[in-house]
This record gives C-alpha cells, structure tokens and sequence, in this order.
C-alpha cells in the first residue's frame, strides 16, 4: 500500500482485481487498518486543533481581563487620590470655618458688650431726661400759674410728657396722650397735630394743679365723631384745636366746679379774642358764670371742662 502511495503505481481497484485472493484479504486488511488510523488522525488532529482555539481563547480572555484588572486598578487609583484630596480639602474648609466661626462669636460678644453699654447709657440719658422734665415741672408748679409758657409746640409736648412720665398727667379712653409723645419726638403724624394754643392750655393747667386728666384732644387721629362731630374743634381742620379735661386737682372737672373756673379766670386773660369755653348751662344752673373777657361761651355736657382756641 506504501508502495502504491510513493510510487504511483497502478490504482488500487486494478490491483485488488488481478491479486490473489489471499493477498486481496492482506490488502483490504490494511485498508481498514490505514482507514481508521486516518480517522483516528483525523480526530485527534481535531482535537488538537480546538484545544489550541480555547487556549487561544483563554489567552485573549486573559488578556483582557489582565487589562480591565490595570484600568480598574487605575481608576482605583485615581479615586483614592481624589477621595484623599477631598478629605484634606474638607479639613481645611472646616479649620477655616472654626476659626471664621470663632472670630464671629468674638464679635458677636463684642457687639454684645457694646449693645449692653449703648442700651445702658441710653437709659441713664432716658432718665435724666425724665429728671430733668420733673425738676423743670417741679419748678413750674413752684411758680404757679405766673410760671412762663413757651411758644415751641415740641417744647411744650416735652414738658407735657415729662409730666406724663412723673404720673402728673393722664388720659383717658381712647388716649390722646399719643399725639402728645408724636410731637415731642418731632414726628408730623397726617391728622394727629395739636395746635400750640392747646398745647400751652394743658401746660398752664398743670402749672396751676398737680394732676390733671385729658379725654379729649384731637378726635379725627383716634377716629371719633361725636359731640358736634365733624364741626367740632376737635375734629374740624385737621382737628386738634380743642381741649376736654376730666379732671382738674384730683377732682372731676364738671366744668363748674371750682377747680373749672380757677382755670378759667387764670385762662381767660391769656387766650385770644373769640377762643371757646364750654359748659356755660353748668354754670348758669350752678350761678357761678364769672365775668369773660376773651372766652365766648356755649352750651356743653357738665362731665368735663371744654377749651378750644378761635377757629
């Protein structure tokens, strides 16, 4: 058969015709051997040639997972630095934040201290101030009625609330006392002025009693309408050209009583020509209606003492 296959000699189903019936049986022999000895061949060379494909495989694989394992290692890498540097940097903002922090509570502390100074020094002047206004009233009262009055309409309103702050004078419900203290601060409140007539009254009031009650003032500030309503002095031009005392001395002011008309007779040389006085049917039915100079006079409810400046 080897033969054959080196030399090329005559092909082989000539050769099985003319042979020997013993060389033929020799020779399909070997043919079956040489057959399945290819066919061994053939697998193992099969064989052999996936297992060098899967190592093959197996190679590239581990390649590639030798290079994912050196990315991941990288990026790995990369984030623990980052991490590191965002932990420093968090240490550092924190450092800056404490001692930020600490230099804010110093200042605040400070601010403290300066607000607690400030607040006492404005109340050691607060309390001066109210000092001086009693003494300043203290002496008023000590002259009388002859006292001197000024023509300032905040100086007035100051030392109408000092007598305020000495519990000398006193309002009644709704208070007027407000549109007092706005103009001692200076401020112009729209419809709550007082004018400087009304002012003096009250001051010389308290130059003649040691307490003294308002219950009306200006009426339009506090939203009443009442009496004369809008025609009255309280309310008309603005309002505030009118006074109602419900007390005079500790004593209620009826308009007739004899506080009412020693105000009156201290009152009536002062004011100008045509200023109002109410309560003048008090009078009459008490019989004690004193002689006027500059008051004009009318009809009012006997529960205060009405004085209002000429309109």
């Amino acid at each position: 058969m080897a033969k054959f296959a080196r030399t090329g000699g005559p092909n082989l189903t000539g050769t099985l015709l003319i042979s020997k019936s013993s060389d033929r049986a020799g020779l399909l022999y070997r043919l079956s051997s040489l057959g399945k000895l290819a066919s061994t061949i053939n697998r193992l060379y099969s064989q052999a040639a996936q297992d060098s494909n899967n190592a093959n495989a197996a190679s590239d694989q581990a390649v590639a997972a030798k290079d994912a394992l050196a990315t991941l290692a990288v990026t790995a890498k990369t984030a623990l630095a980052k991490a590191v540097q965002a932990q420093k940097d968090m240490i550092a903002s924190l450092a800056t934040q404490t001692a930020h922090e600490n230099e804010l509570q110093a200042q605040l502390a400070s601010l403290t201290s300066a607000t607690a100074t400030t607040e006492q020094q404005y109340q050691a002047g607060v309390a001066a101030r109210a000092a001086a206004e009693a003494a300043a009233a203290a002496a008023a009262r000590a002259a009388g009625s002859s006292a001197p009055v000024s023509s300032d309409a905040r100086a007035l309103a100051q030392e109408l609330m000092g007598y305020v702050a000495a519990g000398q004078l006193s309002g009644s419900s709704p208070d007027h006392i407000m549109e007092i203290r706005w103009i001692a601060e200076g401020r112009s409140v729209p419809n709550c002025g007082i004018d400087t007539q009304v002012l003096q009254v009250m001051v010389i009031a308290l130059h003649t009693f040691a307490t003294v009650g308002v219950s009306d003032i200006n009426r339009r500030c506090t939203g009443q309408i009442e009496g004369a309503g809008i025609y009255s002095q309280h309310y008309a031009g603005g309002g505030g050209h009118a006074v109602d005392f419900y007390r005079l001395g500790g004593s209620l002011a009826t308009g007739a009583d004899g506080n009412s008309l020693a105000l009156i007779r201290i009152l009536d040389p002062r004011m100008p020509y045509g200023s109002g006085l109410g309560q003048n049917n008090c009078r009459a039915r008490a019989g004690n209606e004193p002689a006027l100079r500059n008051f004009q006079d009318f009809y009012d409810t006997c529960n205060h003492l009405h004085i209002n400046d000429p309109m």
